[in-house]
């Protein structure tokens, strides 16, 4: 009896040894996967954040798969490994730029009360320097004046989201609220439009007029847009004549 006493109890430390064993691989094996799953997701952020200058910088048809993949120090292949097509990367680009123009408008809503504020609120935001906010808007403009032939077979438009919360911020002012749809985007227009044309020409005006010049005309810009867009959501200036 004192034998199989023994026995047993060996075999239960057994038992528990094992158990704490398994325990001990299962934390090793969910940490590597974690950081499987973390280098992945950094790899395909630092490729996303490549293409994203490319395209900004030379456009959807200027630019290849393999010259993406080589700025990033890998093969076609491999680039097509994550993403498939170029069509794909171009849209996962495009799709990460309306996740953050959908925030930044968040954003606008959550500290501002008043449209206007609201509206002058997201186009600062817009334009201020942080992150690759000159390479989205870069991006925005190609894609909504310079895509070709590329519209019919598109499929899917992914920063109409953006143009409709900027449809329905101005339908939200006394003053937009019985204009059409039409008018309304078309003054959401003018106003990006202020705002890109300076953001994306900061460097020629620079080289022409010195960097004492361009800061002078940046402040300027700053306080006529302001005045541009209490002007357009309050007083509704731009709705259609016979208003």
């Amino acid at each position: 009896m004192p034998l199989l006493s023994s026995f047993r109890a060996l075999l239960s430390r057994a038992y528990r040894s094992v158990g704490r064993l398994r325990s001990e691989q299962q934390k090793v094996n969910m940490a590597v996967m974690g950081e499987t799953t973390n280098t992945a997701q950094t790899t395909r952020d630092r490729l996303l954040e490549e293409a994203l200058r490319l395209f900004a910088e030379r456009g959807y048809w200027g630019v290849s798969i393999a010259q993406i993949g080589a700025s990033c120090g890998i093969t076609k292949q491999s680039l097509l490994h994550h993403f498939g097509s170029k069509e794909k990367l171009y849209r996962e680009v495009l799709e990460t730029i309306a996740a953050e123009l959908q925030e930044l408008v968040g954003r606008a809503r959550a500290d501002h009360a008043k449209p206007a504020d609201q509206m002058w609120k997201l186009l600062t935001l817009l334009g201020s320097p942080a992150g690759q906010r000159e390479n989205m808007l870069r991006v925005i403009m190609r894609e909504l004046l310079d895509i070709g032939e590329r519209a019919e077979t598109a499929g899917t438009w992914p920063l109409r989201g953006f143009l409709d919360s900027l449809d329905q911020l101005l339908a939200e002012t006394p003053a937009w609220s019985t204009a059409s749809r039409e008018y309304r985007l078309a003054a959401a227009y003018l106003l990006l439009g202020a705002l890109k044309y300076k953001v994306m020409s900061t460097a020629t005006l620079k080289g022409m007029y010195g960097l004492e010049a361009y800061e002078a005309f940046d402040s300027a810009h700053g306080e006529q847009l302001r005045r541009y867009v209490e002007t357009t959501l309050g007083k509704g200036e731009l709705i259609a004549p016979g208003r």
